[in-house]
């Protein structure tokens, strides 16, 4: 007979509490109970939810009406939002919360990244290894950009949480690990690796990566980031913003900046 969803998400549970924190895995038994999303499913929901009890374990503090808005926790007058991605879509909260709020936005990023493939039918563990995949800090610059008009507003903050991760993936066919588009995926957050506070402009100085000369190209922040040129230009774009570069002149195509400061 085969396992029901939730007979297959206790056994996933148990494996994943071995290596979870004990807060997140109280996080992640909560935010399971609280939604209908399963194992099996993408799990951004879940994230989010594991997220909110993480900084704040008290629901009645969580989807809080405020100023014609909703908040995902509010607490003795300070605003946290969850934010994985689409930084754009905060922008109305911003105009509406931070004349009145204090707000902290926290932004989960990648440190490490296990990938558990199980046994669709079964449950049964069948392979557990380690992903190269990591997010450098940099990799934060690319949504925060979107809302740099907004950073130097005192009330403003902004949390880095570099999460230990594990990827279930179901797999139908035993050998056919080559094939992740087949694959049902969860992401679950095991535990907070460390974390960055940005409070103030200066502190967006983390994004200047310490081999970078103090004038320098584009292409010098793409070979030391690692990111592509798209993103490498949102890196710029926020820097610019906030005063922390500036272009001294171009050579050929390619604009010259310089650290300030």
């Amino acid at each position: 007979m085969n396992k029901t969803e939730k007979e297959r998400g206790c056994g996933i549970s148990a494996h994943l509490n071995a290596d979870m924190s004990d807060s997140f895995a109280q996080a992640y038994e909560r935010a399971r109970s609280y939604g209908s999303d399963g194992i099996g499913t993408l799990s951004e929901k879940l994230l989010h939810r594991m997220l909110k009890l993480y900084v704040e374990p008290d629901p009645e503090k969580h989807e809080i009406p405020v100023l014609g808005s909703v908040a995902d926790v509010l607490r003795d007058g300070e605003i946290i939002e969850i934010q994985t991605h689409s930084f754009e879509k905060l922008v109305p909260k911003l105009k509406r919360f931070l004349p009145e709020y204090r707000l902290t936005v926290v932004h989960p990023l990648v440190e490490s990244l296990y990938i558990s493939y199980v046994d669709r039918e079964s449950g049964e563990l069948l392979k557990r290894r380690k992903s190269p995949k990591c997010d450098r800090v940099n990799r934060a610059a690319c949504e925060l950009y979107k809302i740099a008009d907004f950073i130097p507003d005192p009330n403003l903050g902004i949390k880095l949480l570099f999460l230990n991760f594990e990827d279930v993936r179901y797999k139908t066919d035993k050998k056919a690990w080559q094939k992740p588009s087949e694959n049902i995926v969860e992401r679950i957050p095991l535990s907070v690796a460390r974390e960055i506070t940005l409070s103030s402009p200066e502190d967006y100085r983390v994004f200047l990566p310490s081999a970078l000369p103090s004038t320098f190209f584009a292409k010098d922040i793409e070979r030391l980031t690692g990111l592509d040129p798209r993103r490498a230009h949102n890196t710029l774009t926020l820097l610019l913003s906030l005063g922390i570069i500036e272009k001294k002149g171009k050579e050929g195509r390619s604009y010259l900046y310089e650290i300030k400061g």
